[in-house]
């Protein structure tokens, strides 16, 4: 696995938007030369889930996204209820991932070619929604980087309603906070919560060095139990440093 060397020098990576904690532009920038099966190892090792289901998948191959979650939050649909679909989209900012917690309904599709060119234009950097998605051949033609559970044209409407936006939400069994760092790839997707951005930021770059050196004795003839060992005890010393 290629790693590019990042170049983090500031501890004061958290900013202020509209009262709000936000992760820096530079460290999304760093976490965008990483790859999911590294962050997913490093917080597994300490103590963290970041990969969602695996069940929901990239709609095309050779894909790549990273961002700051926007959330969006699907509930039962009730008389009365007032969407929030057409505020949430045009709420969102340059560099969001827009995350579409669907509420576990198999029958009803979220997203399709309007949505996701609606959010492009705004500045959105790809979706990622626990539920369904159609129009996937014109969404594949905009390469805009999109993950679903699901692909539909839509089997029923009204079981549940989009009702809040920049909410916390869960996608994936993920709990995913607004503004939390989102990182996909073909492997999946990875969700970081923004307050441990930096401290994994930093094991993951030093994991990096640990992939080489295992990657290195196995090319030197080491036994495999000899190079997972070597992996095994630098990861334990990364993560509890």
């Amino acid at each position: 696995m290629v790693y590019r060397e990042t170049n983090v020098k500031s501890t004061q990576n958290i900013t202020m938007n509209d009262g709000k904690m936000q992760v820096k532009n530079e460290i999304i920038e760093e976490f965008k030369k990483l790859y999911t099966g590294a962050v997913s190892d490093v917080m597994l090792a300490m103590g963290q889930r970041a990969t969602i289901d695996p069940r929901i998948r990239p709609i095309y191959e050779g894909i790549m996204m990273c961002g700051r979650a926007f959330t969006i939050k699907a509930t039962p649909s009730r008389k009365n209820d007032q969407t929030v679909d057409t505020d949430a989209k045009e709420a969102c900012k340059p560099g969001d991932v827009v995350i579409i917690d669907g509420g576990g309904t198999m029958e009803q599709t979220f997203w399709g070619e309007n949505s996701a060119t609606a959010c492009k234009v705004r500045g959105a950097v790809g979706t990622v929604i626990d539920g369904a998605c159609r129009d996937i051949a014109s969404i594949r033609k905009m390469k805009f980087p999109t993950y679903c559970r699901f692909i539909s044209p839509g089997i029923s409407k009204g079981i549940v309603s989009l009702t809040k936006f920049n909410v916390t939400v869960s996608c994936g069994d993920v709990s995913v906070n607004p503004g939390d760092i989102v990182l996909g790839d073909d492997d999946g997707v990875v969700i970081v919560p923004q307050e441990m951005a930096e401290s994994v930021l930093e094991k993951t770059n030093a994991y990096g060095e640990v992939d080489r050196r295992v990657a290195q004795a196995l090319l030197e003839g080491k036994s495999v139990r000899e190079a997972y060992a070597l992996r095994k005890d630098l990861l334990k010393r990364i993560t509890n440093h």
